[in-house]
């Protein structure tokens, strides 16, 4: 599978707090990728680092096999989480604006800005003020924006944050459609169910690092368990904790959180928790992104 951006020990500080701790990821070419993570995991950092906006990091970036910044900006459509906008335009103007910084002639931005208006549902207000859009047709505005040229990469900063349902799946089903014109997307949330349905790939994050990675499908495979249970003691959890089938295990009101390493290993650890006299009331294996994301980012909180 080809990649299309690689970075490699990113660190980034803002005085005292690490937003980026030597955080590693691969993102291969016409896939969705989604950065799951709370706020404050480093999603925006990240974005920051790859679209250019931050510059002052360690570590690496390449992006189709470039390092210069000058030339991965030329590659990447940004939606940063608050847009700005020129309120005083009409949507069409503002994004032939746009088109024309972007060298377009005056001509082919005037086609390009209906072209991404079309695609994104905005043509039946090009003639409105962008100040006077609503919150949800501003956040198509911000997509169509960052899709103008056809970049091979188009990154968008929490897309449906503060938006209600029916306006969330019209740009989930823009995102999808992108995918379809084998444009790359990496997009940050922390809707876990958003992340579910659209990501080809997902990597969580916390605190800077990154805690997990891979395809949606290959984190959901039955690697994982959830065990109801009675009789737990402390020091059989702290034992558990440290076996070597285990990649991770939290407890959660009466409920075993567990993660295997390799292969599912649920009746290795049923035979452990009964010769501890363990009372088992359901098990149930395979997980939902949630399950995983609770798992994994409560053993660090």
């Amino acid at each position: 599978m080809k990649l299309i951006i690689k970075v490699l020990e990113l660190c980034k500080s803002y005085g005292k707090t690490l937003a980026l701790d030597k955080f590693s990821l691969d993102i291969p070419a016409g896939c969705i990728y989604g950065l799951l993570g709370p706020n404050g995991a480093g999603k925006t950092t990240l974005i920051g680092v790859l679209s250019g906006l931050i510059k002052k990091y360690s570590g690496q970036v390449r992006v189709s096999d470039k390092t210069d910044f000058s030339e991965i900006k030329k590659l990447i459509g940004l939606m940063p989480q608050d847009s700005s906008f020129y309120n005083n335009m009409s949507s069409f103007e503002h994004l032939k604006f746009f088109a024309r910084l972007q060298g377009l002639t005056k001509s082919n931005a005037v086609i390009e800005a209906y072209r991404v208006m079309k695609l994104t549902g905005l043509d039946g207000v090009a003639k409105k003020n962008v100040g006077s859009l609503s919150h949800g047709m501003r956040k198509r505005l911000g997509i169509a924006q960052a899709i103008l040229g056809r970049p091979k990469i188009v990154i968008l900063d929490e897309p449906t944050n503060g938006l209600d349902p029916k306006i969330a799946k019209t740009i989930r089903d823009l995102i999808k459609q992108l995918k379809a014109e084998n444009t790359t997307i990496l997009f940050s949330s922390h809707n876990l169910y958003e992340v579910e349905e659209l990501a080809d790939f997902v990597a969580i994050m916390h605190k800077g690092r990154l805690l997990k990675k891979g395809s949606v499908l290959e984190l959901k495979k039955s690697k994982s368990a959830e065990i109801t249970i009675v009789g737990l003691k402390k020091e059989l959890l702290n034992s558990i904790r440290i076996k070597p089938y285990i990649e991770t295990v939290s407890l959660v009101d009466n409920t075993l959180l567990v993660s295997f390493k390799k292969k599912d290993e649920t009746n290795k650890l049923l035979e452990l928790l009964i010769n501890h006299d363990v009372v088992i009331s359901k098990i149930k294996k395979g997980d939902s992104l949630e399950d995983i994301y609770v798992n994994i980012v409560g053993e660090e909180i």
